[in-house]
């Protein structure tokens, strides 16, 4: 199981609860549920920047972070907490507000909420982004980036 939970961590999973000792716990809750559940092979594909079944992965996502706060139970974000996560990366008071309200933009849906919010925030804190101080086009993220590590 520890490799499966490395897996999470290094994808995106990892990046939604900073500080919090009960990752496993969460990933544990989330795997146990047919709805949520998620099979190595697809933390694989997400690792290696394949295509994934967003679907599954948005519901697993959004089962992570709603029993992490990142998101409120009907499916809004948490602002204060997702701003509380990026300032472990983020020391820039400006830079930080301006990152905060980019990711807590929401989706058409909870589960692709938590899918945009958790690449938001692995991009501008783990992928070291935040230092460029402007945004980046969306059509410059391809599923081939092999930068996510």
């Amino acid at each position: 199981m520890k490799i499966l939970v490395t897996f999470v961590c290094v994808s995106i999973a990892c990046v939604l609860v900073y500080g919090a000792p009960s990752i496993r716990d969460v990933h544990n809750e989330c795997q146990a549920d047919p709805a949520t559940h998620i099979e190595d092979a697809v933390f694989k594909a997400i690792h290696d920047g394949e295509s994934f079944d967003k679907v599954k992965v948005g519901a697993h996502m959004l089962c992570m972070a709603t029993k992490s706060g990142i998101i409120n139970q009907d499916g809004t974000i948490n602002k204060s907490a997702v701003k509380e996560l990026l300032a472990v990366d983020i020391s820039d008071e400006t830079k930080l507000v301006e990152v905060t309200n980019k990711c807590a933009e929401e989706g058409p849906t909870p589960s692709e909420t938590a899918l945009k919010l958790s690449k938001c925030i692995t991009e501008n804190t783990k992928r070291g982004r935040h230092g460029h101080g402007h945004h980046h086009g969306h059509h410059h993220e391809h599923h081939h980036d092999h930068s996510v590590h």
